[in-house]
């Protein structure tokens, strides 16, 4: 998938934005459900409003570097399946765990990744 996207001209645009909305996929994840751990503290008692606001400024930033509508095309993207995975992690285990959160970086870095092929 990568080697595809690397022969169109804004390929290394997409290299950055899908891991950093990958990475700022988790942030929300963190901060609006319960650690599925009971044992354990909860991602919400580290994640706050300030963490989730400074990390969608500067995953918008990132975003609004790419200068057209593609970039918040994969945004709405990474946040449909964000909002879908988290739905299901706590349907299945009542929340998530920190293995949930790091396949929810790869489901949102492949949704960039297919969308910047399908869309590029």
């Amino acid at each position: 998938m990568i080697a595809a996207l690397a022969q169109h001209s804004n390929a290394a645009y997409y290299l950055v934005l899908a891991p950093a909305l990958g990475r700022w996929s988790i942030v929300p994840l963190s901060r609006f459900l319960p650690y599925a751990d009971e044992s354990r503290a909860s991602p919400a008692e580290v994640v706050g409003t300030t963490e989730l606001i400074w990390a969608t400024v500067l995953a918008l930033g990132i975003t609004a570097l790419g200068r057209t509508w593609h970039g918040f095309a994969r945004w709405a993207a990474a946040v449909i399946a964000t909002m879908w995975f988290g739905r299901f992690c706590y349907r299945k285990i009542g929340g998530v765990t920190g293995d949930t959160l790091g396949a929810n970086i790869e489901i949102c870095e492949c949704v960039v990744l297919l969308l910047g092929l399908a869309l590029s």
